[in-house]
């Protein structure tokens, strides 16, 4: 995320908890995240979801960014990831 003089406000990276199943309300502020809510699998900067071609990942330009998945890896389809503000 960026401020509109394009400085970076918020990227991706391992301060995100992240989770390999869906929880009801977990993109709402008040959640209260259970044990199964992890910091994420950090797959780098250079990871396929960032660089392919057709990615719309691919549009986020950050130096800072990474491309982070729940800690199941591979075998969660989708992963769930929270960031907290202070």
């Amino acid at each position: 995320m960026k401020d509109s003089e394009g400085n970076d406000l918020m990227v991706s990276d391992n301060s995100w908890r992240c989770a390999g199943v869906e929880e009801s309300g977990w993109e709402k502020p008040d959640f209260i995240e259970g044990d199964n809510w992890k910091p994420p699998l950090d797959q780098g900067d250079r990871h396929s979801l960032i660089i392919h071609p057709r990615s719309p990942w691919k549009q986020i330009n950050s130096a800072d960014s990474r491309s982070i998945w729940s800690s199941g890896g591979g075998n969660d389809q989708t992963a769930y990831c929270r960031k907290i503000l202070i």
